[in-house]
């Protein structure tokens, strides 16, 4: 008897925004599938095509739509859907559009889960491998080949990258076979829509690209632009001891997941010195604490506030500002 595509797979691989219950917000995209003869069919001698490999994208955040500037996640899936002779390997690989970017810190990692081994997502056991156009493959580090198994009869394996969007965005652009040389498409001429590319071992075409449209909301006033980690800082002309001895505040314009260093020295000496890590894209409030060496500041004294800023796929940014210190 021949056997078609499984409804319990197929449900199971509509999947992407409740599936965690921090999501509230969320959509998938279209399910994508390739084709090869199904195993069965071939050794009874009455062969026949069915879809073999199926994967979905979609996307999730803790409110409706995410804010630019707010970390939310990109889902997908991929399983057999056929009946292949052997299972089937997997290499995917996360191509969000411009303005969007790959958020992964300590607080925000990769998870990803077999359910039909467990329900539990994973953190470890995944590298992120981040290529020159923005793009990240995501590899196994117990495989040596790089590839992820998947088998017959079993849940889809399933993924969520972190993501930031560094821009307002509407879900406008185009998918695959809309653009030129796709797909997938360039990142440039995606749009608003987020690509996985999926390199499959078994099936035709051999690169699934399921797509789903980004939305988020306008950033907030004051947040730097164009991927940069942090915007312009101001300091006071005159900076005096008591204030900094309290713990001096410094206001940081800084993109999610920005990790900024602020150092004010003086006479060769810091004199003070913090750093904090940017939730979401705005102001950041960096306190300083000071050091012993701001015992030895007699009078007014020439100083530097140095402001340095980083994070996952922002721009490196690095200020050095004039300022004064007052005894």
């Amino acid at each position: 008897m021949r056997r078609g595509v499984g409804a319990l797979a197929i449900a199971a691989l509509m999947w992407a925004g409740s599936t965690t219950s921090a999501s509230a917000g969320g959509m998938n995209g279209t399910l994508v599938s390739s084709v090869d003869f199904n195993c069965y069919s071939i050794a009874t001698g009455n062969p026949y095509i069915e879809p073999m490999i199926s994967a979905i994208a979609g996307w999730g955040s803790t409110g409706e739509m995410p804010a630019a500037g707010e970390v939310f996640s990109a889902q997908f899936s991929v399983g057999l859907v056929g009946r292949s002779c052997s299972g089937a390997s997997i290499s995917p690989t996360v191509i969000p559009p411009l303005g969007v970017r790959i958020a992964v810190d300590a607080q925000h990692p990769v998870q990803w889960r077999y359910p039909g081994q467990s329900e539990t997502w994973q953190t470890s056991g995944v590298r992120l491998l981040t290529l020159p156009d923005g793009s990240a493959k995501l590899v196994p580090e117990q495989n040596e080949n790089s590839l992820w198994p998947i088998a017959n009869e079993q849940p889809p394996l399933q993924f969520l990258v972190p993501l930031v969007a560094d821009r307002q965005l509407s879900g406008a652009g185009s998918g695959p076979g809309q653009c030129p040389n796709g797909p997938p498409c360039a990142r440039g001429d995606a749009g608003d829509y987020l690509q996985v590319q999926v390199d499959n071992s078994i099936g035709n075409p051999l690169t699934l690209v399921p797509v789903v449209p980004l939305f988020a909301s306008p950033a907030p006033a004051g947040a730097p632009t164009g991927g940069a980690a942090a915007g312009k800082v101001k300091v006071a002309k005159t900076l005096t001891v008591k204030a900094l001895g309290k713990g001096l505040t410094v206001k940081v314009p800084a993109s999610a997941l920005a990790e900024v260093t602020v150092t004010l020295t003086a006479k060769g000496k810091v004199v003070a010195k913090g750093s904090a890590t940017a939730a979401k894209a705005g102001t950041l409030s960096v306190k300083l604490k000071r050091t012993a060496a701001l015992k030895r500041v007699k009078g007014t004294v020439k100083a530097t506030l140095k402001v340095v800023a980083t994070g996952p796929g922002l721009t490196k940014t690095t200020q050095s500002l004039k300022t004064q210190v007052r005894g």
